[in-house]
């Protein structure tokens, strides 16, 4: 369990159904308590891992939230995903999330203080050790942004980065 996942349970109920939109390792759910958890990734080396522990598919997030009907799933969850897109793309995934969740959605995001050009190591390695081109921070997604979207924006520890919850339907 990471750090994150208690925070993430405060808001998620046990019965609800979960869509985790650029998944990655599922570090921050791993161990979360809901009814079904799905993650959506369009890295396949991070899927093969997850495959024997999570339901999990491949896509390509500007393309593939099309599959998914409104408001389908109890919350939707965009964890330290947003930054990797270009702008224009990220805050079309947040109006997605929007139109999917039923009742919540959350984001995860690094706040603007903390934002950095991530990219992959002199080794072309992320920082799970896999090659994947897709870990570049590409935007930022202000905290006055997503308050203006209606979301409840925090900072929290350990690395008061930005925690946003918006309810939804």
């Amino acid at each position: 369990m990471n750090w994150l996942t208690p925070v993430l349970q405060k808001e998620i109920k046990p019965d609800w159904t979960v869509l985790d939109l650029g998944c990655g390792l599922m570090v921050p759910t791993d161990g979360l308590r809901c009814k079904v958890l799905l993650g959506v990734d369009c890295y396949r080396p991070y899927l093969e891992r997850l495959k024997d522990k999570h339901v999990v598919i491949q896509g390509d997030l500007k393309y593939c939230t099309a599959n998914f009907l409104d408001r389908s799933f109890d919350a939707v969850l965009l964890l330290e995903v947003v930054e990797h897109l270009e702008l224009r793309d990220a805050r079309r995934l947040i109006e997605e999330a929007e139109r999917i969740a039923r009742r919540k959605v959350i984001i995860y995001t690094p706040s603007e203080e903390n934002w950095t050009p991530q990219d992959l190591d002199e080794r072309g390695l992320d920082a799970w050790g896999f090659p994947n081109p897709h870990q570049r921070h590409r935007c930022r997604v202000s905290r006055t942004e997503l308050e203006r979207r209606g979301y409840r924006v925090k900072k929290i520890p350990p690395d008061y980065n930005l925690l946003a919850v918006k309810r939804v339907g």
